[in-house]
């Protein structure tokens, strides 16, 4: 004959829980924090379906300081500790900048928009221009130098007619 508990576990979106409880509260648990904010990045930045170009083979190894290294392979993943991320994961800390902006403080904040570190990208920016140019100095033909230097001056831009989103 068929009988039924006196009292059986039940959990909404999943049903009525046949056996173990222990086993299936682990399980529950498991996925909860698998999905969770605090297990993964909140977000990461993924290439549109239709752009076929191969990524560059790790640009880290290459970079020019330890601090860019860091940079160039963690800001893909919202992996940097910045106050967007810490307040999405952990909410312990506000997602405002704290150089007096009134703006999230993201990683394409801080490096592309804040205005505390307006100086630096500027006098970065004239740097690699200037650099630019007196390597191309009698190497290239006139309009292959202009393209390169203009080229130059809007790395250091935020423009989103230049750069992919």
């Amino acid at each position: 004959t068929f009988s039924m508990d006196d009292y059986t576990m039940f959990a909404s979106g999943y049903g009525c829980v046949e056996n173990n409880l222990f086993s299936f509260l682990v399980s529950r648990l498991e996925n909860s924090y698998a999905l969770s904010d605090s297990f993964r990045p909140a977000r990461a930045l993924t290439l549109a379906l239709y752009d076929s170009r191969r990524l560059p083979d790790f640009p880290h190894t290459r970079a020019s300081s330890s601090f860019s290294a860091v940079v160039q392979l963690y800001a893909p993943s919202s992996q940097l500790d910045t106050a967007e991320v810490r307040h999405g994961r952990y909410h312990d800390t506000p997602p405002w900048c704290h150089f007096g902006c009134d703006a999230f403080k993201s990683v394409h904040h801080i490096f592309a928009r804040c205005p505390a570190f307006l100086a630096i990208r500027r006098a970065h920016g004239m740097q690699l221009c200037d650099e630019t140019s007196s390597w191309l100095e009698g190497k290239a033909a006139d309009r292959v130098r202009e393209v390169l230097e203009r080229a130059a001056q809007c790395l250091c831009s935020d423009d989103a007619g230049l750069w992919p989103q």
